[in-house]
């Protein structure tokens, strides 16, 4: 487990602040990995100052079920379900009044900013420990956003680390990824071949503006994935 020092970021997403009130402030521990969510739960639970009740959860439809709205939530971004993240339930949770803290094993830039720009609290990233997801909780009490460590904001900020690809740039990559040919990929999206190889060479420019080492369209997609861009689902 690397050291990490917490971070508060002024990281600028559209939301408003929420109202949690004092401690103790309830908290969904939400994870479809029994041993994430137990260890979660024990380690809030020596803090009955600042936290409780504490219920964990192994899926959304389970957290909707239950009869009160916790004030925090420790969610992770993928929950075992065909490995789609959570990132479209992210609003709604917000707007019943939970303020979200992304707790994952998640590190591809992509996905993660995704979930910062509809309304998470605070990125905490799981081998960063325990003690940043608690200083993340707290700091999501009084509406600081808070990354667990240096890393972690660095996936959120870092312009070096993620081309600006467009998303019709992503489609395209997706259908080459999924064994499309260019052509077979112009039918799907109803343009020219040409238009194709178009993007390609966007995306390979803005790859080589970067530095990295794209020679061919299986280097595209390498890089594309390792950010989080292809949607494996499409």
């Amino acid at each position: 487990m690397r050291m990490a020092t917490p971070r508060v970021v002024d990281y600028k997403v559209t939301m408003a602040s929420l109202d949690l009130g004092e401690p103790p402030w309830s908290v969904a521990v939400v994870d479809n990995h029994e041993a994430a969510r137990l260890g979660v739960m024990a380690y809030l639970l020596t803090r009955p100052d600042q936290f409780g009740p504490c219920a964990g959860f192994e899926g959304l439809e389970a957290l909707s079920a239950a009869t009160w709205t916790p004030r925090l939530i420790v969610l992770d971004l993928y929950l075992g379900r065909d490995d789609q993240p959570t990132i479209d339930a992210i609003p709604g949770l917000r707007e019943a009044g939970s303020a979200v803290i992304l707790f994952t094993s998640e590190e591809r830039p992509v996905p993660l900013r995704r979930a910062v720009a509809v309304g998470v609290s605070g990125l905490v990233l799981k081998n960063d420990g325990m003690m940043p997801l608690y200083q993340a909780l707290v700091a999501a009490a009084k509406s600081e956003f808070t990354c667990s460590s240096i890393v972690a904001e660095a996936l959120l900020t870092d312009p070096t680390l993620v081309a600006a690809i467009t998303p019709r740039e992503t489609q395209v990559l997706t259908g080459l990824d999924q064994g499309l040919s260019h052509q077979q990929v112009a039918r799907r999206l109803g343009v020219q071949e040409s238009t194709v190889r178009s993007h390609l060479k966007s995306v390979r420019e803005k790859y080589m503006t970067l530095g990295r080492n794209v020679t061919n369209t299986l280097s595209l997609i390498r890089e594309a994935d390792e950010e989080g861009w292809l949607d494996h689902k499409a």
